[in-house]
């Protein structure tokens, strides 16, 4: 699945994509990664490490990053996420375990970050980060949203039925897709 990453990106319109990875287990993607580059992290366990010489080195040159998907539950995934946040300039995409590490932190971080922060939960990530149950968040994912936006500077992009998009200030609602959209991810 980590291999499908690189040419999802490339299929969208990116020009290059490097995919980061725990350096134990590059070599068992290394045959399955037909597009893209392979940038093998430190690690420990098979999580990836806080290397900050390493993450300048992985982002170096990049407009876009997406951070967490496929990671798990890393005990330095926090310090990652604040030295990008703190760090790079480009335009940030935070999902899955990136953004359940998220809900465990002082959001403020957001709001001081260096660069352009998209979101991308479903309801229950969602309902994490604002700290409401998931009902709350069926029932009210419009102005949810909105507030969260607005409060911490990012673009939310809610998945459901409709995706809710907002900066806190214009909110658009897609409702193009559809169920296999939701199939492993």
């Amino acid at each position: 699945a980590l291999c499908a990453l690189p040419v999802a990106a490339l299929r969208s319109g990116s020009g290059v994509a490097r995919l980061c990875v725990p350096q134990s287990i590059a070599h068992a993607l290394l045959p399955g990664l037909l597009e893209g580059t392979l940038y093998p992290m430190p690690d420990q366990d098979g999580f990836m490490r806080f290397d900050p010489a390493a993450l300048d080195g992985a982002l170096a040159g990049t407009r876009a990053a997406c951070v967490g998907m496929g990671w798990g539950p890393g005990q330095e995934y926090e310090k990652i996420i604040q030295y990008i946040l703190n760090t790079y300039t480009g335009t940030l995409i935070l999902d899955a375990d990136a953004l359940n590490t998220l809900a465990k932190t002082d959001l403020s971080c957001l709001k001081q970050s260096a660069c352009k922060v998209v979101i991308t939960p479903h309801p229950g990530e969602f309902a994490r980060l604002v700290r409401c149950s998931v009902k709350d968040v069926l029932q009210n994912p419009i102005a949810l949203a909105k507030q969260f936006a607005r409060q911490t500077g990012v673009t939310v992009l809610l998945k459901g039925t409709a995706t809710v998009i907002t900066d806190g200030a214009q909110t658009y609602l897609c409702s193009r897709g559809c169920p296999g959209m939701a199939t492993a991810g």
